[in-house]
């Protein structure tokens, strides 16, 4: 599915990066080891694309309000290039 720019969700009303700090450094860690399991080749590895992320949004569709879950793990996917681009 293509979006148009005039598609895109109005996110300016949401809070997406706010630069505070996280709670301390424990749970920083604990966050990221979340994804470094899956990506560091663990004994049992994936053998299909894959993208795993802790503490982002993520939204359904189109004008969704989006969740925030402590981690995800998408299989058989591929990343965009230029993931950075909002």
């Amino acid at each position: 599915m293509t979006i148009l720019p005039h598609e895109y969700p109005d996110t300016s009303h949401m809070i997406l990066e706010d630069d505070a700090p996280l709670d301390s450094f424990i749970n920083e860690k604990q966050q990221r080891l979340l994804t470094t399991v899956f990506y560091s080749g663990a004994e049992i590895p994936i053998n299909v694309p894959f993208i795993v992320a802790a503490n982002v949004g993520l939204f359904s569709h189109l004008r969704d309000s989006g969740i925030v879950p402590d981690v995800f793990l998408s299989l058989n996917i591929i990343g965009e290039k230029e993931w950075w681009k909002r």
